[in-house]
């Protein structure tokens, strides 16, 4: 998870905090590059866009076409800091009430064009 500039996340609360107030004292270790999910986690519909979890409404993807020559799509999987979810209508993680239809029928699937 990647957070603003001069915060750092803390995986024992999962929400980004100062630097200074992590256990070791200093910044996440690791890369900040996001590696795509694997297909047979999630496929990717035709059109590119934001998508909830259909398993876990805290989780979401992220369909993106880097060829832009129809290829299939790539995934990216996301988190929603601790308590919230993911609504795909306003493309934000939310308050679970304020979500319909979160972790089941009912959910709705935002399109944006790329480019």
């Amino acid at each position: 998870y990647d957070c603003p500039a001069g915060l750092a996340f803390d995986e024992t609360v999962e929400v980004c905090v100062w630097p200074g107030s992590l256990a070791d004292g200093g910044a996440c270790q690791g890369s900040s590059e996001i590696a795509p999910v694997p297909r047979s986690r999630y496929v990717c519909p035709q059109v590119a866009g934001y998508y909830a979890d259909p398993e876990n409404c805290r989780w979401f993807f992220a369909c993106l076409d880097h060829q832009g020559d129809g290829s299939p799509l790539t995934a990216y999987e996301f988190r929603c800091p601790f308590g919230l979810v993911f609504d795909e209508q306003a493309l934000v993680c939310n308050w679970p009430w304020l979500v319909p239809g979160c972790g089941g029928a009912g959910v709705y699937r935002a399109r944006f064009t790329v480019g």
